[in-house]
């Protein structure tokens, strides 16, 4: 199965994700903010679509409600967006949790999480503010959470090995994929390394 958790959002068009979305990818996060309810619904199914038509599993990031009315394959949340709990109590399918620290690891898996995203592991232009935990940091996770771990933040085809060998299961590229000229090669490349 391929290890690459691909991340998209508004920076990136959808033809550009099209190009991506090849049967290298494993899971597919759609990451939009500020949009209306109608306007987001829209784009959800058009790239859930597109996931369907490749095998690709879909994952709404934050928005619950999106991810039940569209019956997404899953749903990620960070640590100030909608509870776990709550979530878990009205989702049933997979379900992801951002975690920066042992603490925040652990209670993600004891409240039902499926994985938890960790990281910054590198320092990232996607998400501005990020605080880096680097491979200490999830090397540090991965010996206390036995759970799924995606590795996220900076991850691109010269580092992405360092997150494997530090205990990530998968890895989270945005800019590193989406902002090539060739995704397809990038791609190729990380995968080709294993």
């Amino acid at each position: 199965m391929s290890r690459i958790y691909l991340v998209g959002d508004a920076s990136y068009s959808f033809e550009k994700t099209q190009e991506a979305l090849t049967e290298d990818i494993a899971l597919f996060q759609l990451r939009l903010k500020n949009l209306s309810h109608d306007r987001l619904m829209e784009e959800a199914y058009r790239y859930q679509k597109l996931c369907r038509t490749r095998g690709i599993l879909f994952v709404i990031n934050d928005y619950l409600d999106v991810a039940i009315e569209i019956d997404a394959d899953g749903l990620h949340i960070g640590q100030d967006d909608v509870a776990l709990k709550e979530a878990r109590a009205r989702f049933e399918k997979m379900i992801g949790v951002s975690a920066r620290s042992v603490a925040e690891a652990k209670a993600a898996f004891e409240g039902g999480a499926d994985y938890i995203g960790v990281g910054a592991i590198f320092p990232t232009q996607t998400k501005a503010g990020a605080k880096v935990i680097g491979v200490e940091g999830l090397r540090e996770i991965r010996q206390s959470v036995e759970g799924k771990i995606v590795a996220i933040g900076g991850i691109n085809a010269q580092n992405y090995h360092l997150a494997l060998k530090s205990g990530a299961d998968m890895v989270a590229i945005s800019s590193a994929i989406l902002g090539a000229a060739s995704p397809r090669e990038v791609i190729k490349s990380i995968k080709g390394g294993k």
